[in-house]
Protein backbone atom coordinates (compact mmCIF):
# COMPACT_ATOMS: atom_id res chain seq x y z
CA UNK A 1 0.00 0.00 0.00
CA UNK A 2 1.13 3.67 -0.99
CA UNK A 3 2.38 5.72 2.54
CA UNK A 4 4.91 8.29 3.12
CA UNK A 5 7.31 7.87 6.11
CA UNK A 6 4.95 9.11 7.95
CA UNK A 7 2.11 6.67 7.28
CA UNK A 8 0.36 9.07 4.69
CA UNK A 9 -1.21 7.71 1.92
CA UNK A 10 -3.66 10.08 -0.16
CA UNK A 11 -2.05 12.51 -2.72
CA UNK A 12 -4.50 15.84 -3.30
CA UNK A 13 -4.09 17.18 -6.93
CA UNK A 14 -5.44 21.01 -6.84
CA UNK A 15 -6.44 22.23 -10.32
CA UNK A 16 -9.09 24.61 -11.93
CA UNK A 17 -9.33 22.23 -15.02
CA UNK A 18 -11.26 19.04 -14.45
CA UNK A 19 -9.76 17.76 -17.78
CA UNK A 20 -6.63 17.91 -16.21
CA UNK A 21 -7.50 17.05 -12.68
CA UNK A 22 -8.51 13.46 -13.89
CA UNK A 23 -5.72 13.28 -16.77
CA UNK A 24 -3.37 13.54 -13.45
CA UNK A 25 -5.33 11.58 -11.27
CA UNK A 26 -5.72 8.37 -14.14
CA UNK A 27 -1.69 8.65 -14.33
CA UNK A 28 -1.40 8.35 -10.63
CA UNK A 29 -3.48 5.13 -10.38
CA UNK A 30 -1.13 3.81 -12.94
CA UNK A 31 1.98 4.52 -11.23
CA UNK A 32 0.60 3.85 -7.24
CA UNK A 33 -1.81 1.17 -7.59
CA UNK A 34 -4.06 1.73 -3.89
CA UNK A 35 -2.79 5.55 -3.53
CA UNK A 36 -6.08 7.11 -2.32
CA UNK A 37 -6.68 10.51 -4.64
CA UNK A 38 -8.73 14.29 -3.25
CA UNK A 39 -9.81 16.22 -6.00
CA UNK A 40 -9.94 20.13 -5.77
CA UNK A 41 -11.12 22.55 -7.86
CA UNK A 42 -9.14 25.59 -6.38
CA UNK A 43 -6.55 26.38 -3.65
CA UNK A 44 -9.86 27.38 -1.31
CA UNK A 45 -11.60 23.70 -1.83
CA UNK A 46 -7.38 22.50 -1.51
CA UNK A 47 -7.08 24.37 1.59
CA UNK A 48 -10.23 23.31 3.48
CA UNK A 49 -9.74 19.55 2.43
CA UNK A 50 -5.93 19.61 3.99
CA UNK A 51 -7.72 21.14 7.08
CA UNK A 52 -10.06 18.12 7.18
CA UNK A 53 -7.25 15.30 6.37
CA UNK A 54 -4.39 14.40 8.12
CA UNK A 55 -3.07 11.84 5.45
CA UNK A 56 -2.12 13.92 2.61
CA UNK A 57 1.03 13.15 2.05
CA UNK A 58 1.76 15.03 -1.51
CA UNK A 59 0.11 18.38 -3.11
CA UNK A 60 0.25 18.62 -6.70
CA UNK A 61 -1.37 22.00 -7.24
CA UNK A 62 -1.74 24.39 -9.90
CA UNK A 63 -0.75 28.07 -9.51
CA UNK A 64 -3.02 30.38 -11.24
CA UNK A 65 -6.36 29.40 -10.60
CA UNK A 66 -9.97 31.17 -9.64
CA UNK A 67 -11.03 31.77 -6.16
CA UNK A 68 -7.55 31.10 -4.52
CA UNK A 69 -4.28 30.29 -5.97
CA UNK A 70 -1.55 27.68 -5.39
CA UNK A 71 0.60 30.00 -3.72
CA UNK A 72 -2.14 31.48 -1.10
CA UNK A 73 -3.12 28.15 -0.38
CA UNK A 74 0.66 27.02 -0.05
CA UNK A 75 1.18 29.67 1.87
CA UNK A 76 -1.78 29.14 4.76
CA UNK A 77 -0.98 24.99 4.67
CA UNK A 78 2.94 26.29 5.92
CA UNK A 79 1.19 28.68 8.57
CA UNK A 80 -0.69 25.41 9.54
CA UNK A 81 2.30 23.13 9.69
CA UNK A 82 4.34 25.69 11.61
CA UNK A 83 1.54 26.08 14.28
CA UNK A 84 0.55 22.41 14.52
CA UNK A 85 2.35 19.20 15.02
CA UNK A 86 1.05 18.02 11.41
CA UNK A 87 4.00 17.24 9.42
CA UNK A 88 5.97 19.06 6.38
CA UNK A 89 3.40 18.26 3.31
CA UNK A 90 5.60 18.34 0.13
CA UNK A 91 3.66 20.70 -2.53
CA UNK A 92 4.25 20.24 -6.06
CA UNK A 93 3.81 23.06 -8.69
CA UNK A 94 1.40 22.24 -11.96
CA UNK A 95 1.75 25.06 -14.08
CA UNK A 96 2.51 26.40 -17.08
CA UNK A 97 4.02 29.28 -16.03
CA UNK A 98 7.84 29.16 -15.13
CA UNK A 99 8.95 32.62 -14.77
CA UNK A 100 10.79 33.80 -12.30
CA UNK A 101 8.32 35.82 -10.76
CA UNK A 102 6.26 32.22 -9.95
CA UNK A 103 9.88 30.50 -8.93
CA UNK A 104 9.93 33.50 -6.28
CA UNK A 105 6.35 32.85 -5.08
CA UNK A 106 7.02 28.74 -5.27
CA UNK A 107 10.62 29.16 -3.07
CA UNK A 108 8.76 31.31 -0.86
CA UNK A 109 5.87 29.17 0.39
CA UNK A 110 8.22 25.96 -0.42
CA UNK A 111 6.56 24.70 -3.61
CA UNK A 112 8.82 22.17 -5.48
CA UNK A 113 8.77 22.99 -9.33
CA UNK A 114 8.40 20.00 -11.25
CA UNK A 115 5.14 19.39 -13.38
CA UNK A 116 4.74 21.51 -16.66
CA UNK A 117 1.12 21.34 -18.61
CA UNK A 118 0.65 18.81 -20.28
CA UNK A 119 2.06 16.61 -17.71
CA UNK A 120 3.62 13.46 -18.95
CA UNK A 121 3.73 10.60 -16.90
CA UNK A 122 7.65 10.28 -16.82
CA UNK A 123 7.96 13.77 -15.79
CA UNK A 124 4.97 12.50 -12.82
CA UNK A 125 6.97 9.49 -11.74
CA UNK A 126 10.66 11.90 -11.83
CA UNK A 127 8.94 13.48 -9.03
CA UNK A 128 7.77 11.08 -6.89
CA UNK A 129 11.02 9.06 -7.19
CA UNK A 130 12.67 12.26 -6.06
CA UNK A 131 10.25 12.82 -3.41
CA UNK A 132 11.02 9.51 -1.85
CA UNK A 133 7.21 8.33 -2.44
CA UNK A 134 7.56 5.52 -4.82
Amino acid sequence: MFSDKYGRNTIMIVEDTELIRIHVKDMLKDVLKDVNIILAGNGLEGLESYKNNTNIALIITDIKMPIMSGHTMAGQIRVIEEFTDRAFTPIVALTRYGDEQTNIKNEAVKIYPGLDKPVLKQDLFKILKTLNLI
